[in-house]
Protein backbone atom coordinates (compact mmCIF):
# COMPACT_ATOMS: atom_id res chain seq x y z
CA UNK A 1 0.00 0.00 0.00
CA UNK A 2 1.22 3.35 -0.82
CA UNK A 3 1.02 6.50 1.47
CA UNK A 4 -1.79 8.04 -0.46
CA UNK A 5 -4.02 5.12 0.19
CA UNK A 6 -3.22 4.51 3.88
CA UNK A 7 -3.97 8.21 4.02
CA UNK A 8 -6.90 7.96 2.69
CA UNK A 9 -8.90 5.03 5.12
CA UNK A 10 -7.39 7.28 7.56
CA UNK A 11 -9.40 9.74 6.53
CA UNK A 12 -11.93 7.55 5.70
CA UNK A 13 -12.33 6.14 9.26
CA UNK A 14 -12.03 9.32 11.29
CA UNK A 15 -14.93 10.91 9.13
CA UNK A 16 -16.83 7.80 9.64
CA UNK A 17 -16.25 8.16 13.80
CA UNK A 18 -17.27 11.89 13.67
CA UNK A 19 -20.64 10.59 12.04
CA UNK A 20 -21.11 8.23 14.48
CA UNK A 21 -19.83 10.26 17.66
CA UNK A 22 -22.65 13.05 16.18
CA UNK A 23 -25.42 10.75 15.94
CA UNK A 24 -24.77 9.34 19.42
CA UNK A 25 -24.33 12.79 20.84
CA UNK A 26 -27.85 13.67 19.23
CA UNK A 27 -29.66 10.54 21.09
CA UNK A 28 -28.11 11.68 24.41
CA UNK A 29 -29.98 14.21 26.69
CA UNK A 30 -27.14 15.57 29.21
CA UNK A 31 -26.89 19.24 29.34
CA UNK A 32 -23.04 19.31 28.39
CA UNK A 33 -23.88 16.49 25.21
CA UNK A 34 -25.12 20.42 23.46
CA UNK A 35 -21.21 21.42 23.32
CA UNK A 36 -20.07 18.01 22.25
CA UNK A 37 -22.34 18.10 19.73
CA UNK A 38 -21.41 21.27 18.23
CA UNK A 39 -17.84 20.22 18.65
CA UNK A 40 -18.50 17.02 16.86
CA UNK A 41 -20.28 18.57 14.02
CA UNK A 42 -17.80 21.77 13.57
CA UNK A 43 -15.31 18.46 13.20
CA UNK A 44 -17.49 16.72 10.81
CA UNK A 45 -17.16 19.98 8.04
CA UNK A 46 -13.96 21.08 9.13
CA UNK A 47 -11.76 18.11 9.17
CA UNK A 48 -12.76 17.01 4.97
CA UNK A 49 -11.78 20.64 4.09
CA UNK A 50 -8.61 20.43 5.63
CA UNK A 51 -7.73 17.23 4.18
CA UNK A 52 -9.03 18.59 0.99
CA UNK A 53 -7.03 21.70 1.34
CA UNK A 54 -3.98 19.33 2.19
CA UNK A 55 -4.14 17.26 -1.08
CA UNK A 56 -4.29 20.58 -3.04
CA UNK A 57 -0.73 21.75 -1.16
CA UNK A 58 0.92 18.45 -1.83
CA UNK A 59 -0.46 18.47 -5.59
CA UNK A 60 1.36 22.17 -5.55
CA UNK A 61 4.21 21.40 -4.18
CA UNK A 62 4.76 18.25 -6.31
CA UNK A 63 4.83 20.24 -9.85
CA UNK A 64 7.78 22.21 -8.62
Amino acid sequence: MNGKRILAIIALVLIVLLYAATLILAFIGSPSTSGLLMASLFCTIVVPVIIYVWQLVWKMRGKK
